[in-house]
């Protein structure tokens, strides 16, 4: 009897030790952080901790009597995962898609370990998922950034070889950009070598520091005594100084100035004489010095100047006496007519006509002589300008307002101006051919003769007419000698091409401008100006 009391009280405190283990585990499985279920042979969950409940959406009590494999999106693959817990005591685990009970996936880790009895055979197994959602996310985001990292890498690696191409590439075209360098700098320095003129070079600093072998032979120099040395010791050097005096800058001590083809006499040689500042974005180089033998041309051009003079006036003495025996066979012919036809008398005007023409030819060959020769002598005199107009005006007006459809018209803005210092004859010359030009070249329309102030201190008289114009082509060489425009060629109208050339020296020798505006077809505006206020007579002959 005892035995069976003891037996029982035995039992009763193994079972309170059973219930008190079962009721750890429980309070183990709900404390663990991770869903805990306890599975069945036939896959039915028979036990889950509240985690369990959380993350599949069941709660703890809806979860009991699930099938298991419901709860996964990979269905053949929870089955081939459980088939093999069947098999092994071992722990399994593996990465699945759990579908909570709102459908939602859910990646998750899951572990197995497989439940057997004394006998060893298969009564269930117990199951914990955790969800690697973080860590999936972290996993792609590492991932993402390791992907990142090795594009970088492959792109700074891809540019480390592109740039130790490039740097070859670059070694390489600056190997070829120093050997062109060489040889255009040797090609440079055999251009200046070889050079028909003259040509010296200053630094910044006006050291000398090339001059080629035509300088040299000019100047009669080695370079070698000169190269490298300044301005201010080229002085002491006789073959340079007047040429360093002829383009030195007053205003800066030893710098040079900038001329352009300005002439330059050394004993009986002429030279042509340009300087020009080398720079680049505005950074000096240094002064290019063009040294240009002219003498060779000066003595031809005295020659030939010398030939006009003499031909001109030897042409002068015959055609005076055409000229005077045409002038009595016209007079005899007033007084009496019976002596000579109607057409005798039409081709002896003819000929008187351009007999005329002849001797004003001659006349502007030897005004274009002595303009070169610089022996063009003017009379100055302080004058009222319109003492000069009022003749020609009164000269021209009849003749023009013979034009059937010419106008002429005389614009004074005021009726007083200043008073000028000119050459009555000359600047008469000037106008004189302004307005034969405009009478020659317009047959309809207005030739205006104006008169007005170009500023405080100079006297602006102008042409216009509505004439045939001037090519714009042709506009640059209208002052050169002999120039005649295509279009007044083809109107065949006398001419000799010298007016302007001459009206141009007249008026800068005045110490004037002279310029015109015209467009072909439309008509022209010629204008000169000459200053109000002069120097003595001195100051006034030494302009030309």
């Amino acid at each position: 009897m005892n035995n069976n009391k003891t037996q029982e009280k035995r039992i009763t405190e193994e079972m309170k030790d059973l219930e008190e283990f079962k009721r750890y585990a429980q309070e183990l499985t709900d404390f663990l952080p991770i869903a805990f279920c306890v599975v069945n042979p036939f896959d039915l969950i028979l036990e889950a901790n509240k985690f369990f409940g959380e993350i599949s959406g069941y709660g703890i009590i809806d979860s009991v009597g699930l099938n298991i494999k419901e709860l996964f999106l990979e269905k053949r693959e929870i089955e081939d995962f459980i088939e093999i817990i069947r098999r092994t005591d071992e722990k399994k685990e593996k990465e699945l898609t759990l579908l909570s009970s709102s459908e939602e996936a859910i990646p998750v880790e899951i572990f197995a370990l497989a439940k057997r009895n004394e006998d060893g055979d298969f009564t269930g197994y117990f199951l914990a998922i955790v969800d690697i959602t973080e860590r999936r996310k972290l996993s792609e985001r590492l991932k993402t950034e390791l992907e990142k990292k090795e594009e970088e890498l492959k792109k700074k690696t891809e540019q480390m070889d592109d740039s130790r191409l490039a740097l070859l590439n670059i070694l390489e075209d600056v190997d070829e950009n120093y050997k062109k360098t060489k040889r255009e700098r040797a090609k440079t320095l055999a251009i200046i070598e070889n050079f028909v003129d003259g040509m010296l070079f200053f630094d910044p600093e006006d050291r000398l520091t090339i001059i080629n072998p035509k300088a040299e032979k000019l100047f009669g120099i080695d370079s070698e005594k000169v190269v490298g040395k300044k301005i201010k010791e080229l002085y002491e050097i006789d073959q340079f100084s007047e040429l360093l005096e002829f383009i030195e800058d007053k205003e800066k001590e030893e710098n040079l100035s900038q001329v352009f083809r300005e002439e330059l006499q050394i004993g009986d040689n002429y030279f042509e004489i340009t300087t020009t500042e080398v720079e680049e974005e505005n950074e000096s180089w240094g002064v290019l010095v063009h040294v240009h033998d002219v003498t060779r041309e000066k003595r031809i051009e005295r020659i030939k100047s010398e030939f006009v003079s003499v031909a001109a006036h030897q042409l002068r003495t015959p055609l005076s006496g055409i000229k005077w025996t045409l002038e009595t066979f016209l007079e005899e012919t007033v007084e009496e007519k019976e002596k000579l036809t109607e057409d005798e008398v039409d081709l002896i005007k003819k000929a008187y006509d351009a007999n005329e023409r002849m001797v004003n030819l001659i006349n502007d060959l030897l005004n274009v002589s002595r303009i070169e020769e610089g022996r063009y002598i003017y009379e100055p005199q302080i004058v009222n300008i319109f003492d000069v107009i009022d003749p020609i005006v009164k000269n021209y007006k009849e003749g023009i307002e013979k034009k059937d459809n010419v106008e002429f018209k005389l614009n004074k803005v005021k009726k007083n101006f200043p008073a000028v210092k000119v050459d009555t004859e000359k600047i008469s010359i000037v106008i004189q051919n302004l307005l034969d030009n405009a009478i020659k070249y317009t047959d309809k329309g207005e030739i205006v003769l104006s008169i007005s102030m170009k500023g405080e201190d100079e006297l602006k008289i102008s042409v216009q007419d509505d004439g045939i114009g001037i090519p714009e082509e042709q506009q640059e060489r209208l002052f050169n000698k002999f120039f005649r425009a295509g279009n007044v060629v083809r109107k065949d109208v006398e001419g000799s091409g010298l007016g302007l050339f001459i009206s141009k020296n007249i008026v800068e020798a005045h110490g004037g401008e002279m310029g015109f505006e015209s467009t072909e077809g439309v008509g022209s505006l010629f204008y000169f100006t000459l200053p109000t206020k002069k120097g003595d007579d001195e100051d006034f002959m030494r302009n030309f």
